[in-house]
């Protein structure tokens, strides 16, 4: 893949240490949040967790650290007790809303038993930095540098494995959906744009993203109403009608179905709230997917 990786266009969701127990598994998710458009990492620091993604299990442990890449129908669980630091994230392709692990399309294991503390490190300040409340322009400098070098073994490991995306012309498609979200999107035009027929793309789409090109439509319509809603410039009928919802109701029946909170509610609440809401954590156990 030709990419400046210099231009990758980074966006972190959220970045903590937690300690979860037998509750973190898929099965607790709230349906909406069990794929998602982010990638993720996990660094153990103690216990165990599993993840099975594509046939293939990974056993999360102290010495290693999984990246699972953006829409992968992961299944993870703890059968004790796991601490680790974990991160959501995009990586994005220049010019598009494309991850280029996605691209990708498969989990990357790395070892990281010589460089334990380094990742820590890595890790503990981009918590740091991330729990200001004030960040002047040099904290996202340094924030972004943190976050460069926590992927850049991903990369690396990236740029050494041929790229064979299931879905052809796939930037071009979600970059066409993310410039036209607001419009009325037909299969027969998006089936233009990626050079398919109609039905094969249906089925290519759900093979590659685990859900269908509507469904994804309706998830980036909500990705922007949430940040419409934390500007706090708009009424929610403008944002309905800004994100191409044909009606309130609509727009208000599918932001809480994938949010678990009605628009109007989610313009009161306290910001990191709003930030875990946004990275999909579940309310329940207030952990990360």
């Amino acid at each position: 893949m030709d990419v400046d990786y210099n231009t990758l266009n980074l966006k972190t969701i959220k970045v903590d240490r937690i300690a979860a127990g037998p509750e973190w598994r898929t099965e607790n998710f709230a349906p909406a949040w069990r794929i998602i458009s982010y990638a993720r990492i996990y660094f153990p620091v103690s216990g165990e967790g599993i993840v099975i993604n594509e046939g293939k299990t990974y056993h999360l442990k102290p010495g290693m650290m999984l990246l699972i890449p953006p829409f992968a129908n992961a299944k993870v669980r703890c059968p004790e007790k796991l601490c680790k630091f974990w991160t959501h994230f995009n990586a994005l392709l220049p010019g598009t809303q494309t991850d280029i692990f996605f691209q990708y399309g498969e989990c990357i294991e790395l070892d990281t038993a010589e460089k334990n503390e380094y990742y820590t490190f890595l890790f503990e300040h981009l918590i740091k930095i991330e729990k200001q409340l004030q960040k002047n322009p040099i904290d996202h400098y340094e924030y972004d540098a943190y976050l460069r070098l926590l992927i850049a073994p991903f990369l690396r490991i990236l740029t050494e494995s041929p790229v064979k995306p299931a879905l052809p012309k796939a930037i071009e498609l979600l970059q066409y959906i993310e410039e036209n979200y607001s419009k009325k999107l037909t299969l027969s035009t998006l089936a233009e744009v990626a050079c398919m027929h109609p039905n094969y793309l249906c089925s290519c789409f759900r093979k590659r993203m685990n859900m269908t090109v509507f469904e994804y439509i309706d998830r980036v319509r909500l990705h922007h109403a949430l940040e419409y809603l934390r500007q706090g410039k708009m009424t929610i009928s403008e944002i309905a009608e800004l994100t191409g919802y044909s009606s309130l109701q609509a727009f208000s029946k599918n932001f809480r179905k994938v949010y678990t909170v009605s628009p109007r509610n989610y313009g009161s609440m306290e910001n990191h709230v709003k930030q875990n809401i946004a990275a999909g954590v579940p309310n329940i156990f207030q952990t990360e997917q």
